[in-house]
C-alpha cells in the first residue's frame, strides 16, 4: 500500500473485466463484514485506486423492493413504486480495503461515484437513475454518507424478505438516500417520470378502492361520470350502472379487457373486494351473497355509456392509481368492417389510434363518405395528446401535411417500412435503429 495517498488523485473505475470482477468478489467476501459479494438485479462494481493500487470496493445494485420510509418521502402510490423502482439503486457493498485507512477516503469515493453513476447506469442498462439508497446497521454511524450529503429518513422496522412475504428479524437499520439531482424528489413523485416502466396490469390490492379513506377513490370517478341507474340483470333486479363501470375500470387496470372475462374475474373476487366495489348483497339460492353481473349485462351497460366519457374516466382512474398513462408508442391503422357492405353503402371504414404496449384504443373515428383515412387521421392527431410518442403508420400517412402536424407536437413518425421519415422529406435516414447499449449482469 502507498505510504501516502493524495485524495485528489484517487480515481473510481467501473469494473467490466471478468477477472477484475472476480478479484472484487474475493476481496469483499474476505474483508466485508457481511462475508458476501452477492448483489440483486442490475448491478455495477467499482474500485477506487491510487497509482494502480486498489483502495476500496464499491457495489451498487437494484433497490430494495419495499420501503415505507422511501414511499412516504416520495409520496409514491403502489403503482408508482412498481413503475419507478428501477430509477433508484442501492449502495449494497462498500469496503475500504485493509491497509487503506486514509482520512476522508470513504467520503471522497462516494463523492466521485455520485457524479458518474447515473451516466454509467444509463450506458449499461439503458435507463436513468435519480436517487441512491443504503442501509446502515446500528453500531455504525454512516458518517461518510452524511459527510457527502446523504439524507437519513429514519429507521427500518426490522423485516426481511422471505419467499411468500416478509419475516421480522428485529434488526433495525438506518435508511439513507442520496438524490443525484436537486429535483430528484419532485421528479420521482410527479405524475409522470422519464424512465417509467410500462405497466400492463396491477394487482387489485394496490388500487385505491376504499372510499372511507381521506384520499380519492374509484367511487369519486364513478359518481362524477356515471349516473346511478339500473341495468337489467340475468336474475332480475338489475345492477347499478356505476357498479358495473367500477368493475370494468378496476378489471381493465388488472389486465382484464373483455365482458366475458370481466364477468368471470369479478365472480371470483373475494367478498372484501366485492364489497369495496359495491356489488349488491342479496339473497340467492337461499343464502345472502355479493352478486356480480354476467357478460351480457356488462355489454348492455357499455351500450348506455358514451365512449368519450368512458375514455375520460379511464384516464382519470389511471392517474388516480398513479400510472403514467402518457403513451410512448402509438400505432395508427385503418380497417374496413368485413361483411358490412350493402347495395347502397360501402362497408364502414374506421381509423384507430392505439397504444402498442397495452393494446388500448386511444381514439377511433369512422371515415365519412367522400373523404379518406388521411383526413380522419389528422383530426385524430389534432385532438389527442401525442407529445413525446413515437407514431407508426402505413405509407399513406407519410406525407408532408400529416408529418408537419405530428412533428409540431414534437413527435417522431415511423413508417411501416421501418425507416425514420426526415422532417425535410429529403430522403430516409441510412442509419439503422439500434437498441440502447447493455451489458450482462455480473
Amino acid at each position: 500500500m502507498q505510504a501516502k495517498v493524495d485524495l485528489q488523485k484517487v480515481i473510481v473505475r467501473q469494473l467490466t473485466d471478468p477477472s477484475e470482477q472476480l478479484r472484487w468478489n474475493d476481496l469483499v467476501v474476505e474483508q466485508h463484514y457481511l462475508k458476501s459479494s452477492s448483489m440483486v438485479g442490475e448491478q455495477i462494481r467499482y474500485v477506487a485506486e491510487f497509482n494502480g493500487q486498489w483502495l476500496a470496493c464499491i457495489g451498487f445494485s437494484a433497490a430494495t423492493l419495499k420501503s415505507a420510509l422511501r414511499s412516504d418521502w416520495l409520496k409514491w402510490t403502489p403503482a408508482q413504486e412498481k413503475q419507478r423502482l428501477q430509477l433508484i439503486i442501492q449502495n449494497s457493498r462498500f469496503l475500504i480495503l485493509n491497509g487503506a485507512s486514509v482520512p476522508n477516503l470513504a467520503s471522497r469515493c462516494l463523492s466521485i461515484v455520485g457524479k458518474r453513476i447515473s451516466a454509467d447506469w444509463k450506458e449499461t442498462y439503458g435507463h436513468p437513475v435519480y436517487m441512491l439508497e443504503t442501509f446502515v446497521e446500528y453500531g455504525r454511524e454512516g458518517t461518510c454518507y452524511k459527510a457527502c450529503g446523504w439524507i437519513e429518513l429514519g429507521d427500518t422496522k426490522g423485516y426481511k424478505r422471505v419467499p411468500g412475504g416478509y419475516e421480522k428479524h428485529g434488526l433495525r437499520k438506518k435508511y439513507l438516500v442520496y438524490p443525484l439531482r436537486r429535483d430528484a424528489q419532485s421528479i420521482l413523485g410527479s405524475e409522470k417520470t422519464p424512465g417509467d416502466k410500462p405497466l400492463k396490469n396491477l394487482d387489485l390490492k394496490l388500487l385505491p378502492l376504499d372510499s372511507s379513506t381521506k384520499n380519492s377513490s374509484i367511487h369519486d370517478i364513478l359518481k362524477k361520470h356515471f349516473p346511478h341507474v339500473k341495468v337489467p340483470g340475468k336474475t332480475g333486479g338489475g345492477y347499478p350502472l356505476d357498479v358495473i363501470m367500477g368493475l370494468i375500470l378496476a378489471g381493465f387496470i388488472c389486465g382484464i379487457k373483455d365482458a366475458h372475462n370481466i364477468s368471470a374475474w369479478s365472480r371470483e373476487l373475494s367478498d372484501k373486494f366485492k364489497r369495496l366495489l359495491r356489488c349488491p348483497y342479496k339473497e340467492k339460492k337461499g343464502k345472502y351473497m355479493y352478486l356480480t353481473p354476467c357478460p351480457n349485462t356488462i355489454r348492455n351497460a357499455l351500450q348506455k355509456v358514451d365512449p368519450k366519457i368512458l375514455e375520460q374516466a379511464m384516464a382519470e382512474w389511471s392517474r388516480l392509481c398513479g400510472i403514467n398513462s402518457e403513451n410512448t408508442i402509438l400505432a395508427l391503422d385503418g380497417k374496413v368492417l368485413c361483411g358490412a357492405k350493402t347495395d347502397t353503402d360501402r362497408a364502414p371504414n374506421h381509423v384507430t389510434l392505439y397504444d402498442v404496449k397495452s393494446g388500448v384504443v386511444i381514439d377511433q373515428e369512422l371515415v365519412p363518405n367522400k373523404t379518406s383515412e388521411v383526413t380522419v387521421a389528422r383530426d385524430i392527431f389534432e385532438r389527442n395528446s401525442i407529445t413525446g410518442s413515437l407514431i407508426t403508420a402505413d405509407a399513406a400517412h407519410t406525407n408532408p401535411e400529416t408529418a408537419n402536424l405530428i412533428t409540431q407536437k414534437k413527435t417522431p413518425i415511423l413508417s411501416s417500412s421501418s425507416k425514420i421519415i426526415n422532417l425535410n422529406f429529403s430522403r430516409p435516414s441510412k442509419k439503422p435503429l439500434s437498441p440502447p447499449k447493455s451489458s450482462e449482469q455480473t
